[in-house]
């Protein structure tokens, strides 16, 4: 599947829709060259439909009997099996979804392999049934209980589906419960869910044609839901559907310290995790017996924790030892002396009592417990939370302690000129020792020199940690250029016209961007800067980021929905709030295709824009060499709508990425080594 062009089909699984799939079928063809119609036993079909699918050069499957839609779409994977094909994307032939929506998911699938794309609907129309939903929002929460991850839409039959993986897995439904096992399957199976905003069309009441049952599909989705949770916890491995190409997840039972690790990881928040534990802890203790999951899950669910870590922390308390403990516990209470007798007479005959010296004994433990298990997930989260930070960027490889000082006592004793020709006999090393600095800098100069090999790879590395380095230097002994406002009559401009009107400044790694910061002052504003703060004490204090005496201030963008918050407040006042558009951090992304590679983006800048209607001003700072001059650099600004119902999605944000990525993309091309794109997702 990883080679060439992918052979991807698209199916439409019928039952009684004679009035819309005729049309839905002509237009998916319209779209996509290959198309498959799977009738499902209907009996309303014209007698010449099949021909009509014939002459549209449509395939056409048809089954005399109804056996479900789950049936209906595993028959089309072992149709197209036998024609090789890789990816098969089902749509809906009531007309809820719309086939111009397809191009969406086939961008998608040809840049990535084990892909379930799911199309999640847009329900902010004011015609959506309102079982629909909460309908969805069950569906959600449930999905997230049995695999941890997160969809938009569980229930949309508008997705697609791996071939090979789908025939691989042993599913036990086949009518509409299909769509809930099959991702939840393929999720266990490390195939990648990933959401595609799309339409939908939900026509008046009467005039839509279901076949959905809602007591007898509500039961067996219910069911289905019921089996997965039970197969989530017992302790063994699901298959991996995706050939090799992901390492399996580990099993927390078989693996406890590292699956603990993983999930304390997956939480970028100490404070919200330690709670989930907590509360999973006191829940686990209480006298609950065969409620205990799914209580933890609701209670964490409502409470917006890791619903994850308060069920993964239960285990911690399974029987038969903390009931034992609890009802020990309740006895010394009661009597004061401890149960030493174990006979029928105390189990069985007085069960009554040792139930109510169960929960005595549990309402006792159970904060005792909840303070150790929540004391020591926030100590153990900060710890491994800061870890990660060190790791992820790459500044904490350069600029220590002793190299800072080396090059502060070069730069007084020979000046800045030559300390910055220094680098050049210093940032070898790091070119080929360093092993993180290659593999995070690789994917910028494979997408910059896609031609280039791996001893010219190596060298770009170099000529990269060489202009780092001297963008480092001159950041303490040079900079002194003046800010060039008159080159940029946009952003004055945006100034004068809007006084009481925030401005965001997206910034990036690129050059001696720290400089441009310390310029900004001359738009006459309050300057914040919403940046995560640096991991290298030594190096944050060269760049004067966050040294007090400096004009700009700092917005730790490691608190999530509060740094966001303080953003939106800053912006609020007519401040000019700075954001490093190519970092992600701990942040949600938009992908954008960068010199014709797919990359990631942090959304907070255009979520910002958008929610407090500030215009977005990119600049950039390169270094000119080799007169060591600063070249700024200003582009027009760049506004980004709120829709009307104030959700918005990644889609929307789309088009004004775009202008940001054809101005970085324009400075990449004319300095290749000042783009410090240094930063992995782990």
């Amino acid at each position: 599947m990883t080679g060439g062009k992918k052979n991807i089909w698209c199916v439409i699984p019928v039952y009684n829709n004679a009035g819309t799939v005729g049309d839905i079928a002509l237009r998916c063809r319209k779209q996509m060259p290959q198309v498959l119609v799977v009738d499902d036993g209907s009996t309303d079909l014209p007698t010449d439909f099949a021909g009509k699918m014939a002459e549209a050069d449509i395939q056409y499957l048809r089954f005399e009997a109804n056996r479900g839609k789950g049936a209906a779409i595993l028959s089309a994977a072992d149709f197209l099996s036998k024609r090789e094909a890789d990816y098969m994307i089902t749509i809906d032939a009531d007309g809820q979804h719309l086939p111009e929506d397809l191009p969406q998911f086939l961008k998608l699938l040809e840049k990535e392999d084990d892909l379930l794309l799911v199309g999640c609907r847009d329900f902010n129309a004011p015609e959506i049934p309102s079982g629909s939903r909460i309908g969805r929002k069950i569906a959600n929460f449930w999905f997230l209980v049995e695999t941890g991850k997160k969809c938009g839409d569980c229930q949309s039959g508008f997705r697609t589906y791996p071939v090979r993986a789908l025939r691989k897995m042993k599913l036990l439904t086949r009518h509409y419960n299909f769509e809930t096992e099959v991702i939840t399957r393929g999720a266990w199976g490390h195939l990648k869910i990933q959401d595609v905003p799309i339409r939908v069309i939900y026509p008046e009441r009467g005039r839509r044609v279901s076949h959905f049952r809602p007591w007898l599909d509500n039961l067996r989705i219910s069911l289905i839901h019921t089996h997965l949770v039970g197969l989530r916890l017992l302790p063994f491995r699901q298959p991996d559907l995706t050939e090799g190409r992901y390492a399996p997840e580990l099993d927390f039972r078989r693996h406890p310290f590292l699956s603990m690790k993983k999930i304390l990881l997956a939480n970028p928040e100490p404070l919200p995790l330690a709670t989930a534990a907590a509360l999973g802890t006191i829940l686990a203790v209480l006298p609950l017996p065969g409620l205990h999951s799914l209580t933890i899950a609701y209670c964490c669910a409502r409470l917006r924790l890791n619903v994850v870590m308060g069920l993964a922390i239960q285990n911690l308390f399974n029987p038969p030892f903390t009931p034992v403990l609890c009802v020990e516990v309740g006895h010394f209470l009661r009597h004061g002396t401890f149960l030493t007798e174990v006979s029928m007479q105390t189990l069985w005959h007085e069960i009554h009592l040792r139930a109510w010296e169960w929960l005595l004994g549990s309402l006792v433990l159970a904060p005792i417990f909840a303070l150790l298990t929540g004391v020591g997930t926030f100590l153990t989260a900060s710890a491994l939370r800061r870890r990660r930070v060190r790791s992820k960027h790459l500044s904490a490889t350069r600029g220590q302690h002793g190299g800072i000082a080396f090059f502060k006592i070069f730069t007084r004793i020979f000046g800045g000129r030559h300390a910055c020709n220094f680098v050049w006999c210093v940032a070898w090393a790091y070119a080929v020792f360093d092993r993180r600095a290659r593999r995070a800098a690789l994917p910028y100069l494979k997408a910059r020199f896609p031609e280039a090999g791996a001893w010219k790879l190596t060298w770009h590395l170099y000529r990269l940690i060489v202009a780092q380095g001297q963008v480092l230097v001159l950041s303490r002994c040079g900079g002194q250029a003046v800010c060039p406002y008159d080159t940029w009559p946009e952003g004055v401009e945006y100034c004068r016209q809007h006084p009481e009107r925030g401005m965001i400044v997206l910034c990036t790694h690129f050059g001696a961007w720290q400089t441009a910061l310390t310029e900004l002052p001359g738009l006459e504003r309050p300057i914040r800067l919403l940046e995560q703060p640096d991991a290298n004490r030594q190096l944050h204090k060269l760049m004067n980021v966050a040294a007090p005496e400096q004009p700009v201030g700092l917005i730790a963008a490691d608190r999530s929905l509060f740094s966001l918050l303080d953003g939106l407040e800053a912006l609020s006042h007519g401040e000019v709030l700075c954001i490093m558009g190519d970092r992600i951090g701990n942040a949600s992304v938009l992908h954008g295709e960068f010199l014709g590679r797919d990359f990631e983006f942090p959304a907070s800048p255009w979520w910002l824009a958008a929610r407090s209607n500030c215009a977005i001003l990119p600049v950039f700072c390169a270094l000119k060499l080799p007169r060591y001059e600063l070249d700024f650099r200003f582009f027009p600004p760049i506004e980004v709508p709120n829709r009307l119902d104030g959700r918005m999605e990644a889609a929307d944000f789309e088009p004004y990425l775009k202008e940001y990525i054809r101005a970085l993309e324009s400075m990449a091309r004319e300095y290749p080594y000042q783009l410090f794109y240094f930063e992995t997702r782990e």
